[in-house]
């Protein structure tokens, strides 16, 4: 298994598509930053380290990424030598499991630091940054990171079934576009159905991006309505989110793995 992480990650570091994943990763949230801060003059630092967390950028090079790693073994034949040889299947499968886990959190922790320093060195951080300031970050990052991984968790399953690099990409990426379309349709549609975006990964994610202690926009703005509830992220949704974040991993992590087990490799 060790020799497995180490091999894979190796491939990892040496390949293209991960530098620019995380080279766009981090120029789109910088760009943004730039564009909001032109667009907005009231916005801070602390605003801006959340627009990081919820930019769709980070979602999107992760399923770019996790598609071309995954499907890459299936299309060059190596997958192949691999479950034809004395490693198991279990061990291959968590091995590349793993790494689809830990490079978003790169993405991730690049997009949201870079926005939320670059916002602070800009326009400043809003408020007088305190211990209840550092722990809000830390929790933010947690529940992302939760979060993002079940993205992962769905990305490596459609990697896993599809094994073609244009289709899981198209689908990967279709997914992330569609879902929210779908569902933000049937919220305006039906008014029984309001809350059900709080359901799908990305509503949770922006929740957490822009749920603050001290929230800049709490008066009920236009910044507010588009980009947050204003609610408190400890109090009021970080049950909600944990739940989604775990169920929607095991959701896709069961099949995956059960495809990646038995289903053959040509």
């Amino acid at each position: 298994m060790l020799n497995c992480l180490k091999s894979d990650f190796y491939r990892v570091f040496k390949s293209k598509s991960f530098y620019i994943c995380l080279g766009v990763t981090a120029g789109a949230s910088l760009l943004f930053i730039l564009i909001l801060g032109i667009a907005e003059a009231s916005l801070n630092g602390k605003f801006m380290f959340g627009f990081g967390m919820a930019s769709n950028v980070v979602a999107i090079t992760t399923a770019i990424f996790v598609s071309i790693f995954v499907t890459s073994d299936y299309s060059s034949g190596m997958m192949k030598n691999y479950v034809s040889g004395s490693i198991s299947r279990t061990k291959i499968y968590f091995s590349k499991y793993i790494v689809c886990l830990t490079i978003p959190i790169i993405f991730l922790l690049a997009s949201t630091l870079l926005s939320g320093l670059a916002g602070t060195a800009a326009f400043g951080y809003g408020v007088a940054f305190s211990g209840a300031e550092f722990a809000e970050i830390i929790i933010k990052i947690l529940l992302g990171i939760l979060l993002l991984s079940a993205f992962v968790s769905l990305f490596f399953f459609f990697a896993v079934w599809v094994r073609s690099p244009g289709g899981v990409i198209a689908i990967n990426i279709s997914m992330l576009m569609v879902v929210d379309l779908i569902l933000l349709i049937l919220a305006f549609s039906i008014p029984s159905l309001r809350n059900i975006p709080d359901y799908w990964l990305t509503q949770n994610i922006s929740d957490v991006a822009f749920s603050f202690l001290n929230n800049p926009f709490a008066s009920g703005d236009g910044i507010t309505v588009i980009f947050g509830s204003g609610v408190n992220l400890i109090k009021d949704i970080w049950l909600r989110v944990f739940l989604v974040g775990v169920i929607y991993t095991v959701i896709a992590t069961v099949p995956a793995y059960a495809l990646f087990i038995t289903k053959d490799v040509r």
